[in-house]
């Protein structure tokens, strides 16, 4: 009677893009840089997914496979310990690599952790631009 035929616009959930991980990865800056701990050495990651992890080390070889443990700060952060497996190299220090050894729960948790992250990161761009001209 008084409902509205729902609609959707099934172009607002497409993502054409080759990297369809870049979507779920969240990127560590200067400001708040992001540490793990790779073995028995403490590295700085580059970004992080449910799936997988890159960091700079350079003793990195391809294949290697050691306990990663990670803390994600803040509000909505978690800590755990799984396996990271180097799957490429880049620049030579860069290790590139997959998570294993976590479980569903903690892969959920690291996607509501980035959801989080990139939303309180579109707010900060907006507030920034809202600043800036004046609106």
């Amino acid at each position: 009677m008084f409902w509205k035929k729902k609609t959707s616009d099934k172009s607002l959930l497409e993502y054409d893009n080759d990297n369809r991980r870049m979507s779920f990865r969240l990127d560590s800056d200067d400001e708040n840089p992001l540490f793990a701990k790779y073995g028995d050495h403490l590295v700085r990651m580059r970004n992080i997914s449910a799936g997988g992890v890159s960091f700079d080390y350079d003793k990195g070889q391809i294949g290697d496979k050691h306990p990663i443990c990670i803390t994600l700060p803040g509000p909505k952060g978690i800590s755990f310990s799984g396996s990271a497996e180097i799957l490429t190299l880049s620049n030579e220090i860069t290790c590139h690599c997959s998570l294993s050894h976590i479980s569903e729960e903690i892969r959920e948790s690291i996607h509501q952790y980035i959801l989080y992250a990139q939303i309180n990161q579109q707010r900060e761009k907006r507030l920034t631009k809202d600043l800036c001209t004046g609106n």
